[in-house]
């Protein structure tokens, strides 16, 4: 997976360019001066929301969010857009228990190949919570389809088209999804 994103991280950036809703929603209803860590950041689109605005457009001053992404090229991504990033596995992140208000951890779980990898990440996330900490976690799912509640929810927003539920059935839980990788990250050898 790191070698992967290390080579498309300059192409795969220009495809990814904000929060998601739900995402900003959380981030923006953080108590003012939170710290948060975004595990898995890629090229930080979620950092701009938790650096900006309350939930009701207010500014509430600074939050300090941290990534961290296991792919070096993101993690530069980030530097360059000005953001603090370690270069990290989500398994053993490089933070201080009890350390962070928040965490994101946006579309990573479904990366990690085994359930117990899967775990791991999820307790090292809640590991770096204060008491009474918050996180959100999104992964892809090979079950598609919503509960009543949440297609009613769905229904009345605009979230499908930025990452909700999106109706396609999908035969097997693994699934290449192409992205055009660019010549010069092509092995010749």
């Amino acid at each position: 997976v790191q070698r992967v994103y290390d080579c498309i991280a300059r192409s795969w950036h220009g495809t990814r360019y904000k929060a998601w809703p739900r995402v900003e929603a959380f981030a923006r209803a953080l108590p003012r001066g939170s710290l948060i860590a975004d595990v898995g950041a890629g090229n930080g689109k979620n950092l701009p929301a938790c650096a900006e605005t309350g939930v009701l457009g207010e500014p509430t001053g600074p939050s300090f969010p941290i990534a961290s992404d296991l792919s070096f090229e993101l993690a530069r991504i980030c530097a360059e857009r000005g953001f603090q990033v370690a270069a990290a596995d989500v398994t053993r992140l490089p933070f201080r228990t009890g350390a962070f208000d928040a965490v994101l951890c946006i579309a990573v779980l479904h990366h990690l190949s085994t359930r117990a990898r899967r775990e791991t990440a999820c307790a090292e996330c809640c590991r770096l919570l204060t008491p009474g900490g918050r996180a959100v976690f999104y992964a892809w799912a090979q079950e598609q389809e919503p509960s009543a509640g949440a297609a009613r929810a769905l229904s009345r927003t605009d979230d499908a088209a930025d990452g909700g539920y999106s109706g396609h059935r999908f035969p097997t839980q693994d699934v290449l999804v192409p992205f055009h990788v660019p010549l010069r990250c092509v092995d010749m050898s």
